[in-house]
Parts: C-alpha cells; structure tokens; sequence
C-alpha cells in the first residue's frame, strides 16, 4: 500500500508505503485487546453486581419480606441481617420494634382478658347481693301480706340479711371509687403524725367481737408501746379491716388470727397472720393484681371482687410502704407491711384524730370491711 502528499512551495512529493500484511496484523490485534479488555469489564462489572444485589439488594428485599409478614400479624418474623452499614442498623431496629409490638399484643390482649373477668366478677358481685336483698323482700312480703303471724325474729333476720348486702354493695361502691381516685391521682392521704401501736391495737380489739362470732379467735402483740409516726389512720384502718377480712374467709372455726407490730427503728413491721388454709405458690404472684382472685370460679367458696388487696398495696404505698406475703397450703399466711417511721412537719400536721369516733360509727365501719363474709 502507498500514498503521496505534494507541497508546492517546496516543490516536493512525499510518498508514504504500508506493507498490507503488517496493517492488517495491527489491526486483528488491537481487535483482540479490546474485546479482551471489554469481555473483563464485562466480567468484573457483572461481579460487582451480583456483590452489590448480595450485599444491598437482597437484605433490603429479606428485610420487606420481613416486613410484609409482620404486616400479615406474623410478630413471630426477626430480621437475620447482621451487617453493620445502615441496612443492618435499619433491621435491628425492625427487630426491637416487632419485640415491642409484641409485648403491647400481648399486654393488651392480657389486659382484655382482665376486663373480660372483671365485668364478670363485677356483675356477679352486684347481681349477689341484690339478689339476696331481691329475694329477702318478697319474703317480708309474704309474711306481711299472709294470715301468718308475724315471727318478730325472723323479721330482724330478713333485715340483718338486707343490711349485710346493702353494705356489700357500699364496699363495692366505695372500692372502685377510690381505685379510680388513685389511678387518676386525686386520692390524698391525710397524714397525722400519731401513736401507731394505739391505731393498730384499737382497729384490732375493734373487731373481737366480730372475730369471735366466726368462731375464730384474734391477738394483738407488739414490741413497744409508743411509735409516733406519720400514718392517716382512716386508710391505716382501711388496710388491717381489709387483712383481717381475708384472715377471717380464709381459715377455719377454732383458728388464730394474729396481728403483731415490730418496731425495727427506722421502720415499723405490721404483720397479720393467720392458721388458715393458706395461699398456692403459684397463686401468690397474683394477689396483688387487681380483679385477680385465686378462685376465678364464681361459684367460688369466698366472696370478694378482686379489688381488696390491690387498693390495699396502693394505700400501702402512698404510705411509701411495702407489702408481701408468706404462705404454705394447709399452713397459712401471712401479710407483712414495712412502713418508714417517718413524721410530717408541725405546720402541716394540722388535721387531729378523732378519738371522740363512736363505737357505733367504729362497728358500722366494721361491718361494710367484713359484709362478703358469708359463713
């Protein structure tokens, strides 16, 4: 192959000549590199593909598949990706809060399980007692409105029956409205600085009486005679009628019921504690929990709602108290409060106790803690 330029100024021809052969070999072989070089790019750019689509692509998709099934109500799914760039934070992240949606389900569906058992302990608490004040009327009516002569004893049984349910109810009432003024905050205590050996023993000889007509005997005991104390001996009250109220349905005739007062310096011990038929381990957990009651069964053998003793551990605590409870089935229990011996400025300390309470006020009190006591 040739080829020539001419330039005229100089007047020369310049001749260039290519052998065909080394072209055409220059030619092949730069074909070759380049499709060589082109199949490698190839190659590597399909690589990091199938890296980037293994490494960004697929846990993203793993984490929607993740995603959608949760969304299905599958709370059971976890994300496995484990890497640490923002994939990995994003599905840890899945994770906690598919955990937290869990538990919320779980909560509330223990929550709805609770109301469930509670409007049923609650209609059945209602329906009771009215029952019985329902069925005693019409036997007063009978009586009256028959040619039979009036049994005056019978007369007084039929109304201690409808005064017993009345007061039921009153409990029930007074219960759920202070349960309610405490979870919404609006439930003060009166705190008086008093003898808390003298409130206690007072509330406890209170009820002898009533503890003897059950067949059951009571005893007070303490290791000191004077602890004064911040305590608001209305709700101190509330709390040992309520205790001693379980301490009578859950023992036997001829069982002691024991209220003992410990004063360990910086706190007092009050301890009420029975022979009685005692509580299942498995059960003592739930004591506490409102509307929860050992015998779910409202054929049960013992009355109650459920409320008692989770208003007592909120009084209890209002107090800046504890409360526990020892138990062996067949053995008996027994309800341990620790309060802090703590007392309330003078200025402050302006409400007095009331010593001048009438017995009757005392027994009347007495009868509404103690009107789910049937037996």
């Amino acid at each position: 192959m040739a080829n020539f330029t001419y330039f005229k100024g100089w007047d020369w021809y310049i001749v260039s000549t290519a052998n065909y052969d080394d072209i055409n070999s220059s030619s092949q072989s730069m074909l070759y590199t380049t499709t060589a070089i082109g199949i490698v790019v190839l190659i590597v750019g399909i690589l990091i593909a199938l890296f980037l689509a293994n490494t960004i692509v697929k846990p993203i998709m793993d984490l929607k598949s993740c995603m959608e099934k949760v969304s299905e109500g599958d709370l059971s799914v976890q994300s496995e990706i484990e890497s640490t760039d923002e994939v990995g934070v994003l599905s840890r992240s899945f994770n906690t809060l598919v955990k937290e949606n869990k538990k919320l389900l779980v909560a509330t569906r223990e929550y709805n399980m609770l109301k469930v058992e509670f409007f049923s302990n609650i209609s059945h608490e209602l329906k009771t007692p009215l029952n019985i004040i329902f069925t005693t009327i019409q036997l007063i009516n009978y009586k009256f409105n028959s040619d039979e002569e009036l049994d005056r004893p019978k007369i007084n049984s039929y109304h201690d029956t409808i005064k017993q349910n009345c007061y039921r109810l009153l409990k029930l009432v007074n219960n759920l409205i202070d349960i309610t003024k405490i979870d919404s905050g609006y439930f003060e205590l009166n705190l008086v600085n008093v003898n808390i050996v003298e409130v206690i023993e007072d509330i406890t000889l209170s009820t002898v009486n009533y503890v003897k007509s059950k067949s059951r005997k009571i005893i007070f005991d303490t290791n000191t005679e004077e602890k004064i104390m911040a305590v608001d001996p209305e709700m101190m009250e509330r709390i040992m009628l309520n205790l001693i109220s379980n301490a009578i349905k859950f023992t036997n005739p001829n069982d002691t019921i024991t209220v003992t007062l410990t004063d360990l310096g910086h706190r007092m011990k009050i301890s009420v504690k029975d022979t009685g038929i005692g509580i299942a381990p498995e059960k003592q957990s739930v004591i506490f929990k409102r509307f929860r009651q050992v015998d779910r069964l409202l054929n049960r053998n013992h009355e109650g709602s459920g409320i008692g003793l989770s208003l007592v551990e909120s009084l209890v605590e209002m107090h800046e108290g504890t409360i526990s409870v020892n138990s062996k089935l067949g053995k008996g229990s027994e309800f341990i409060i620790s309060l802090p011996a703590s007392l309330v400025p003078q200025y402050k300390n302006n409400s007095k106790v009331d010593d001048s309470t009438s017995r009757e006020a005392k027994v009347e009190k007495i009868h509404i803690e103690f009107s789910d006591i049937y037996s």
